[in-house]
C-alpha cells in the first residue's frame, strides 16, 4: 500500500502540472487567436467603410439631383423642357435611373419613359404602400428615402423624394409635389462597386429599418444562407439607416499556426509531467535510501558506543580482579563486561584451579 501511494503521489501531481501548463498554454494561444480575429475584423470593417463611403458619396450625387429640379420649379414655376433638363442632370449626376415630377403627390412626368409608362398617374398620397412615408415627407419637408421595394414598372428601386412648397403673395406655403429621383439597385450596386466585395473573398447584406415596423429587413445579399457572425457598418440615409454587413466566404480563418501551437502546448506540458514525474520518483528514492541510512548510522552509532564502553584503560584490581567505573565503584569483572556489552558469563573452573581445590578428583579440560 505504502509502495502504490509512492508511484501515485508523484502520478498525480505530474498530472496537474499537465493540465497547468496546457491550460496556461491555451490562454496563451486564446490571447493570439483573439489578437487575429480582431485584425481580420478591423480590415473588414476598414472595407465596409470604403464601400459605405461610396454608397454616401452616391447617393449625395444623385439625390442632389431633387434639389436641383426643386430650384427650377421656384424660379420657373414649370418646367416645359423637363426631358433635356433630366437627360442633362443624369448624364452629369449618374447613378440615376429615373427623374420625376409629382405635382400634388402624382407622378405626372418621367424621364426616361421607356420602362417607366406604369409609373405615370401614379398617386402617392392614395396608394397604402406609399401614403405613410409621403405624408411623412411633406411634414418633416425634408428629402427622404424610401424603399427598396418593388415599383410599379418593375425591378427594385429605392426613391428619393423632396417635397416642394410655392410661396402664395400673401407669404404662405403651397404644397406644390414632389421632385423624385429613382435610383435602380443594380445601377447603385455598379456605381459602388460593391459587388466586388464577392471578388475580394466576402460575403455581404444590405439591411435597413422598415419606418412602420421597426424590423430589420435584408433587401440585398450576396448570398441566399445568413452571414456568420458579421462586422456590421451603418450609416444614415435621408430620413432613415442602413447597414452593410461583410463576413469572409469561408468564414472566420484560424491563425495560420494555430494547431501547431496546440501540438507545441502538448509536447511541452508532457515534458513538464514526465520530468516532474521522474525527479519526484528519484527524490522519493533518494528519502527512502536516507531513511534507511539513518538508521544504519544509529546502529552503527551504538555499536560504537559499546565498543567505546570496552576500550581504553580499566582500573582492575591486582588481586581480586575486580573493574572500577567511571562512578568510582568496583565491578565483578563479568558484570562490568556484561553491562557494557553483550556477552553472557557461565563459570568453570580451570585446570590449575580444579587441582587447587579439588586434589582428589582427575578433572580434565572438557
Amino acid at each position: 500500500m505504502r509502495e502504490s501511494m509512492k508511484t501515485f503521489r508523484p502520478f498525480l501531481i505530474s498530472i496537474f502540472v499537465l493540465i497547468a501548463v496546457f491550460f496556461l498554454g491555451a490562454i496563451y494561444i486564446w490571447q493570439i487567436e483573439k489578437r487575429h480575429t480582431t485584425e481580420q475584423r478591423n480590415h473588414i470593417l476598414e472595407v465596409a467603410a470604403n464601400h459605405v463611403y461610396s454608397i454616401e458619396r452616391q447617393f449625395s450625387r444623385s439625390l442632389s439631383a431633387t434639389y436641383a429640379l426643386a430650384t427650377m420649379l421656384r424660379l420657373y414655376g414649370e418646367l416645359q423642357n423637363f426631358n433635356t433638363i433630366a437627360d442633362h442632370i443624369i448624364t452629369n449626376y449618374g447613378g440615376i435611373s429615373c427623374l420625376q415630377l409629382a405635382p400634388q403627390g402624382i407622378v405626372t412626368q418621367i424621364y426616361p419613359l421607356k420602362g417607366n409608362e406604369k409609373a405615370i398617374g401614379h398617386n402617392l398620397l392614395k396608394d397604402p404602400a406609399r401614403r405613410n412615408e409621403a405624408m411623412k415627407t411633406i411634414k418633416s419637408r425634408k428629402l427622404t428615402l424610401a424603399g427598396p421595394f418593388e415599383l410599379i414598372q418593375g425591378g427594385k428601386a429605392v426613391i428619393g423624394r423632396l417635397p416642394v412648397f410655392s410661396v402664395d403673395k400673401d407669404g404662405s406655403d403651397n404644397f406644390w409635389g414632389f421632385t423624385i429621383v429613382l435610383i435602380r439597385l443594380p445601377k447603385l450596386f455598379e456605381a459602388t462597386q460593391i459587388y466586388t466585395l464577392m471578388e475580394k473573398g466576402y460575403n455581404y447584406e444590405l439591411s435597413r429599418i422598415d419606418p412602420d415596423s421597426g424590423k430589420r429587413l435584408v433587401f440585398s445579399r450576396s448570398v441566399e444562407d445568413p452571414l456568420v457572425l458579421p462586422v456590421s457598418f451603418s450609416f444614415k440615409v435621408p430620413n432613415g439607416e442602413w447597414t452593410l454587413s461583410i463576413s469572409p466566404k469561408g468564414g472566420w480563418q484560424l491563425m495560420p499556426q494555430f494547431y501547431f501551437s496546440i501540438v507545441i502546448t502538448g509536447v511541452v506540458g508532457l515534458s513538464f509531467a514526465f520530468l516532474t514525474f521522474v525527479l519526484m520518483r528519484r527524490s522519493e528514492e533518494i528519502k527512502a535510501k536516507s531513511i534507511d541510512l539513518e538508521s544504519s548510522n544509529k546502529e552503527l552509532q551504538m555499536a560504537l558506543s559499546e565498543i567505546k564502553s570496552l576500550s581504553g584503560l580499566l582500573p582492575i584490581c591486582s588481586k581480586c580482579k575486580k573493574i572500577r567505573d567511571d562512578k568510582g565503584y568496583w565491578n565483578q569483572i563479568e558484570v562490568y563486561i556484561q553491562d557494557h556489552s553483550e556477552a553472557q558469563f557461565t563459570h568453570s573452573l580451570c585446570r590449575e584451579c580444579a587441582k587447587e581445590l579439588y586434589p582428589d578428583l582427575d578433572i580434565s579440560d572438557d
